[in-house]
């Protein structure tokens, strides 16, 4: 099956917490069609290391629940992690190889040590219903300026089927 990726870039002078959560069944709920049925969460390191793993919240996952961040269905997928400064990647798949729409969530919960410097989604595009989208969530009672770009024909160079149009949002 494919999988879902949110890249993250951590910024930090000391370790910083984050909640990854890899949701699907709660979509089907929602009335999203082609739900990913049950997700299972990698999270590995720059060189491609796991450095933890989670399938069904509910198995390592009960510190969620005080955070008001537990997934609504138990086979979805989330930890709880202090990481140091660095590039890190959240991967959802789905159990036994299947397919469906997911989301792959990123929390940061210590909002005053550094900052998530970025985050990239990644996943395969195809035509007609098979797309992506990159949403994001901006929270908090001090605004700060940043950017968020598509990018597209730059990509050529490196990636065979590029988008034909760039995109530049200021905020």
């Amino acid at each position: 099956g494919l999988v879902k990726i949110g890249g993250v870039i951590l910024t930090t002078d000391a370790p910083k917490k984050l909640v990854l959560r890899g949701i699907g069944p709660s979509l089907a709920e929602a009335g999203v069609g082609q739900a990913l049925e049950d997700p299972t969460l990698d999270l590995v390191n720059s060189s491609g290391a796991v450095i933890a793993s989670n399938d069904d919240w509910r198995t390592g996952g009960e510190d969620l629940i005080p955070l008001g961040l537990a997934p609504t269905d138990d086979r979805e997928s989330a930890l709880v992690a202090t990481l140091p400064q660095g590039t890190y990647s959240a991967i959802v798949r789905g159990k036994a190889g299947t397919g469906g729409v997911a989301l792959v969530e990123i929390y940061d919960l210590d909002m005053n040590n550094g900052r998530v410097a970025n985050i990239s989604p990644r996943a395969r595009v195809e035509p007609g219903d098979k797309v992506m989208i990159g949403g994001f969530i901006l929270a908090g009672t001090n605004p700060s300026p940043g950017v968020a770009r598509h990018r597209g024909p730059s990509l050529a160079h490196s990636v065979a089927s590029a988008p034909e149009f760039d995109a530049v949002l200021a905020f």
